[in-house]
């Protein structure tokens, strides 16, 4: 299952989000692929995460902004 990152383009705390689980992901053995979902593409998505990107979603797990690379390890284990 990947790590699913939603966000939406020129979103610059997305960018910082992206960088971070890219660190955590390499910090980490396995093979887990970053999923980005533009939610501007998905109404569903836009009205229940508009406000609150970026927002980082791994199984049953979801982490809003901010997170740290620590907080995203926490959820992979």
């Amino acid at each position: 299952m990947p790590l699913e990152l939603l966000g939406t383009s020129g979103c610059h705390l997305c960018d910082a989000a992206r960088t971070i689980v890219t660190e955590a992901l390499e910090q980490r053995s396995g093979h887990l692929a970053i999923h980005e979902i533009d939610i501007a593409q998905n109404s569903v998505l836009l009205n229940d995460f508009g406000t609150r990107i970026p927002v980082l979603r791994y199984r049953d797990h979801i982490l809003f902004w901010p997170f740290d690379v620590t907080r995203v390890l926490e959820i992979l284990d």
